[in-house]
């Protein structure tokens, strides 16, 4: 696709946690001209495009990291400043958390399922023999609802706040996953659904975890599609204020490092577990990153002779921001995906390009750019035995 590109993205400045409300008064970390991600063009855009200033903080309450700089969803997650190049991550980045569902969900056969953010119904599918009815809303398949509904899934392409929940009938569970980082009211989200449903009514909840985004000090995965990072902590504090109880939670490191919960209205902790991150904690996790990209952007900018990436990811952006453009050093841009070949990222003139069969870099050497999937990535790379890798994290 070409884009039609509109001159600014509509936004605003929080000043307060999303989550609990208290007042934030500290920047933790400044991003100056961060890059929009999730964009392809069949077209280098050759004009500045897509940057907006951007600041981390945390709360000094209930710990909550999120962005102060919301940028308007409408247009965010619009077919013009979202373009999907095919294939989906439901997979991959579900199947985990379906079998967080089962465990939870155990021998039981529910009258109903409810996914908020259903995506393409992959997770659903996975879950018909748990119920004898399966509900998907998401508004961004509202085009979709008569291809994706069939057998005993209906979907609706709606926002939850528009879905008749009365409809719902008996036992059942509420599951949503990767969706509440992109909320802008997250604490109304979950005050709505709570008091929407019976007691008793479970809801599991999976969504990137900023606890190992700290431990971890995966700082490339701050970009301006995710505005909250909940932590283990703040969703337990948020919780508790709402009267529920945490009947289970586990981590999953290999995507997202992503904090899965069972939760339900109940009797709440009396003690909150989990980490409270100070902001002395969070500017040196985000030191040790950004030595990192240091090394990294070192190890480009003095690598001589032909050099290319591997891995078209939707954070290139980022990491090319947090590599100072060194990037640009880059000849092609691999990646397998076949929807990707010729495509650019806006601001960047390098192009992706998928790898022929016969490609040969015995004498080229490859970064690692899909920053996000490293390990996955050195597996193919090592197939062509390229002259040297570099890769932009020391622990992988």
């Amino acid at each position: 696709m070409t884009l039609s590109l509109k001159t600014e993205i509509p936004h605003y400045w929080r000043d307060c946690c999303s989550l609990c409300h208290h007042p934030i008064d500290e920047i933790v970390i400044d991003f100056p001209s961060l890059p929009v991600t999730e964009i392809y063009n069949d077209a280098f855009i050759s004009e500045d495009f897509g940057c907006y200033d951007q600041s981390f903080s945390i709360c000094p309450c209930c710990g909550n990291g999120q962005l102060n700089c919301v940028l308007q969803p409408s247009v965010l997650y619009s077919e013009l400043y979202s373009f999907r190049t095919g294939g989906s991550m439901s997979e991959f980045g579900n199947t985990s958390f379906k079998h967080f569902i089962q465990r939870i969900i155990g021998n039981r056969k529910l009258d109903f399922i409810l996914e908020i953010g259903c995506n393409d119904t992959w997770l659903l599918q996975q879950l018909t023999e748990c119920a004898d009815k399966l509900y998907g809303v998401d508004p961004a398949m509202k085009k979709n609802e008569a291809v994706l509904s069939k057998g005993n899934i209906q979907i609706s392409g709606v926002f939850f706040n528009e879905f008749d929940t009365t409809q719902l009938e008996g036992n059942g569970i509420v599951i949503s996953s990767h969706v509440l980082e992109h909320i802008e009211r997250p604490r109304e989200f979950i005050s709505d659904l709570v008091h929407r449903f019976e007691p008793g009514t479970l809801f599991v909840f999976q969504f990137p975890g900023f606890d190992t985004l700290v431990t971890n000090s995966n700082f490339h995965q701050i970009f301006h599609h995710h505005i909250n990072y909940v932590s283990e902590y703040s969703i337990r504090h948020l919780l508790k204020e709402f009267g529920c109880e945490i009947v289970s939670s586990a981590t999953n490191e290999s995507y997202w490092g992503s904090l899965q919960i069972a939760f339900r209205k109940g009797i709440p902790e009396k003690i909150i577990t989990g980490k409270k991150f100070s902001i002395a904690e969070v500017r040196s996790a985000h030191k040790r990153f950004m030595d990192e990209m240091k090394v990294f952007e070192s190890a480009i900018l003095n690598t001589t002779g032909k050099i290319v990436g591997f891995g078209a990811g939707m954070q290139f952006p980022v990491l090319n921001y947090h590599v100072n453009d060194s990037l640009l050093k880059l000849k092609y841009i691999f990646d397998d995906a076949p929807s990707k070949d010729g495509l650019y990222y806006p601001n960047f003139p390098i192009q992706i390009r998928k790898p022929d069969v016969t490609e040969t870099l015995a004498n080229t050497t490859v970064a690692v750019t899909g920053i996000n999937f490293i390990r996955t990535i050195l597996k193919r790379i090592l197939q062509y035995n390229p002259r040297e890798i570099l890769i932009p994290r020391i622990k992988i």
